[in-house]
């Protein structure tokens, strides 16, 4: 067990990461080392290497999207070998590292689970961040009461992804909704 604290000794420098987080990492990044599927269903929940808490994996997954977007063989060691010939080997962990996370195991049918988790983890960290943003700038006086709610409304608007079912709503979709809305209960009437 003390070997595998060797690969998790660089969370103290990763703020609110647990092991839990970097764990789940992972295992997604296991599972994309091994199958092109879990690549592709990651890039469709529209996962990035900035959702990843963890400096070395969130370089992994760059270097693994980027092999399979010009559609090379994605196992560990060439992933390394990309790695090294960009200069990111030691950004990413080193080789013990990369190959410790090629080895992860990781259960194929909870995919969706480890996207999910990464997902969850990274929006709230952004909100978090954008509540801090907020906090900051109406304490400073900068803007009038009104103001500082526009501009909390625009900033966590941001945080809405397109394409998304969750969270808040754009003002299209809000004024298609009303106008739906609108419409029906004329033709009652």
């Amino acid at each position: 067990m003390a070997e595998n604290l060797d690969y998790l000794d660089n969370l103290i420098d990763q703020g609110n990461d647990t092991v839990a987080e970097v764990e789940v990492e992972m295992a997604l990044l296991a599972l994309c080392m091994r199958r092109d599927n879990a690549v592709i269903k990651a890039v469709e929940n529209k996962l990035i290497d900035q959702d990843f808490s963890d400096v070395r994996n969130s370089t992994i997954f760059s270097v693994i999207i980027d092999m399979f977007l010009e559609n090379k063989q994605i196992d560990r060691i060439t992933v390394f070998s990309e790695l090294e010939r960009r200069g990111l080997a030691d950004k990413a962990g080193g080789q013990r590292y990369i190959y410790h996370v090629g080895d992860v195991p990781a259960v194929q049918s909870a995919l969706p689970s480890y996207i999910e988790a990464i997902r969850e983890r990274s929006d709230s960290a952004k909100l978090y961040r954008t509540i801090d943003k907020i906090k900051n700038k109406a304490s400073k006086g900068d803007l009038h009461a009104s103001e500082a709610i526009d501009y909390a409304i625009d900033e966590i608007s941001r945080l809405k992804n397109t394409g998304d079912t969750k969270g808040f709503e754009g003002m299209p979709e809000i004024l298609k909704a009303t106008m739906s809305e609108i419409t029906s209960e004329l033709k009652d009437d």
